[in-house]
């Protein structure tokens, strides 16, 4: 297998020299497509510590109602949802190390002079237009 075959997580430092490149809309795209991600894996930590919880015997009611497959849980599985607990949590640090960044480059960019080619200055939080609409934007993997 060649080197460019390879795919390792770009780390921080890479990151935010990276995002330096990308158009106002792009960025806000990376934004979005990150806290989605921190969405997806929120959720599934959550369930990880139901499951967790269910087999150490310490689940709790609302657990109990909100994760009805809590019933078919395997105990023999309790090592492989801790590491994937572990593995989703620096994933999450990871992830909101990200949005920190984009939060700063936006800053930067809308505290000077620096204004988005339309001539205005946008929010993280607002639309804005992106170079390749259904292209996804993969810096941030």
């Amino acid at each position: 297998m060649s080197a460019e075959g390879v795919k390792r997580p770009i780390q921080i430092e890479e990151f935010k020299v990276a995002i330096r490149e990308l158009s106002d809309g792009d960025l806000k795209k990376v934004h979005n497509e990150i806290n989605n991600n921190i969405k997806h894996l929120s959720r599934s930590n959550k369930r990880l510590l139901a499951y967790i919880a269910k087999i150490e015997g310490k689940t709790t009611k609302d657990e109990r109602d909100e994760f009805e497959e809590l019933d078919n849980v395997d105990a023999g599985d309790l090592e492989l949802f801790e590491e994937s607990l572990m593995e989703n949590q620096l994933i999450l640090k990871n992830n909101n190390d990200r949005v920190d960044a984009l939060e700063q480059e936006h800053i930067f960019r809308t505290s000077g002079a620096n204004i988005n080619s339309s001539g205005a200055n946008l929010s993280l939080n607002e639309t804005a237009p992106t170079s390749t609409a259904n292209e996804p934007t993969s810096i941030y993997l």
